[in-house]
């Protein structure tokens, strides 16, 4: 089968994330639990591609970002613009030579509390050449995209940059 990678719970149900596919399983009875859901391509390949907000599970994969409210399961990318389905704020071409998924430079997904905002940091690796402190910005309050350019290192111009991994305070600050 497929390797799990993270479970998450939200309300009276788990989310079971592996390679492929996302479960949600109903737990509200005990000794009743039993499979709801299964969403296909909407699983991870770390555990860091998945975040706890106030809203939801929030998660990243090569195809998009989605969140589980408690009750759907909804692209973050789509925009509700007329009649198009395939409306996206973020091209999927775009999104896919930006979020990597490997084991050796992946991406990551970062709450920051204090501006209910999600942050998808493109790279962990300290390689210049990568523009991995380039990031993808979601505020979950107006549902806005904006892109940021070397957002997470400093002296970007030298071959080794100074990164950072970011760090959430206790009053809900990321640095």
């Amino acid at each position: 089968g497929d390797e799990d990678i993270q479970l998450e719970n939200f309300s009276d149900r788990l989310r079971l994330f592996n390679r492929n596919s996302m479960y949600i399983v109903n737990v509200s009875t005990y000794g009743e639990e039993f499979m709801e859901e299964v969403h296909k391509w909407k699983g991870v390949s770390h555990p860091y591609h998945v975040v706890w907000t106030p809203e939801g599970i929030i998660w990243a994969n090569t195809y998009s970002v989605y969140i589980y409210n408690g009750k759907d399961v909804l692209d973050l990318m789509e925009t509700k613009k007329g009649t198009f389905k395939d409306n996206r704020s973020i091209s999927r071409s775009d999104w896919e030579s930006f979020f990597s998924d490997s084991s050796t430079d992946p991406s990551i997904v970062i709450y920051e509390p204090t501006d209910n905002q999600i942050i998808v940091k493109r790279s962990t690796s300290g390689s210049s050449d990568k523009n991995c402190g380039d990031i993808y910005l979601l505020d979950l309050d107006n549902g806005g995209w904006s892109f940021g350019k070397d957002r997470f290192i400093s002296e970007s111009a030298t071959s080794a940059p100074k990164q950072s991994n970011a760090i959430t305070t206790a009053d809900g600050r990321v640095f």
